[in-house]
């Protein structure tokens, strides 16, 4: 009885979270104006032994926020070669460099989104 009472609630919990994903996604191009908004995720860094995960997680990162179908993701080969790890590194004096909100806005990155950061460890 419990299992086929589980069957039957997972067959409805699965098609609505697929609609409200579905609806979510038509919101925010809706409010992009009929187009996808644009997000960079530039590479990732982990200092000492997260290091050794980033490949992983970049790609994982990465793959998910594209097979959402929410956003365009910029290609890493039109982003600049650095970027920012935590919101005091933006800085729009720094123009050209990769710390300036501007660099990622405008062309040939032209993004929305910035999502950045970085790993560490802590307490092992």
């Amino acid at each position: 009885m419990k299992t086929k009472t589980f069957l039957l609630l997972f067959a409805l919990l699965v098609p609505a979270l697929f609609l409200r994903a579905q609806k979510q996604s038509d919101i925010v191009t809706g409010i992009m104006g009929g187009e996808k908004p644009v997000i960079a995720i530039p590479v990732f860094r982990g200092s000492g032994e997260a290091q050794k995960q980033m490949d992983t997680f970049n790609r994982t990162l990465n793959d998910e926020i594209s097979g959402a179908g929410i956003f365009s993701v910029v290609a890493l080969s039109m982003m600049p070669l650095r970027n920012p790890q935590v919101p005091q590194d933006i800085r729009e004096s720094m123009r050209g460099t990769g710390y300036a909100l501007s660099d990622w806005s405008a062309t040939p990155v032209s993004a929305n989104f910035l999502a950045f950061g970085y790993t560490g460890i802590q307490n092992n």
